[in-house]
């Protein structure tokens, strides 16, 4: 994984780590048609046996009457028990076209920042994910 670094003048640096592929499924209704709806899965970091489930964060479902250029920002809560070990965005929405960020904090740390992005949707929802391990 590359990572992309943004040097400011403040000689602070801004670490940026790029969308990853999500896995794509399309949604059906429960008569088996198509609903027009994709699930996009994008998942950061690796599961652990003992890890738990510390944030769990579902955006509203909005829907447009023209495609739209969407960004639903979700931010964890920091907090220093714990040592976020991976995050997983699922995001519904009416195309493929679309990325996840982590734009602050990051896997191995007590906080994180993440972006979604979706393009040219008719509606958009997503749900965040995190989970960490107790920090000794």
């Amino acid at each position: 994984m590359s990572l992309k670094v943004l040097l400011l003048l403040s000689l602070f640096a801004v670490i940026e780590i790029p969308a990853i592929l999500p896995r794509v499924r399309l949604l059906t209704s429960f008569y088996g048609k198509p609903q027009n709806r994709f699930e996009l899965t994008y998942s950061f970091g690796s599961p652990r046996p003992d890890e738990i489930l510390v944030h769990n964060r579902f955006s509203k479902r909005v829907d447009y009457n023209y495609p739209t250029n969407v960004v639903g920002f979700s931010k964890t809560i920091q907090d220093s028990r714990y040592i976020i070990n991976r995050a997983e965005v699922i995001s519904i929405q009416s195309t493929v076209s679309g990325d996840a960020r982590i734009t602050q904090g990051d896997i191995g740390q007590s906080f994180l920042h993440v972006v979604v992005n979706a393009y040219n949707t008719m509606h958009f929802q997503f749900n965040l994910k995190v989970y960490a391990v107790r920090a000794h």
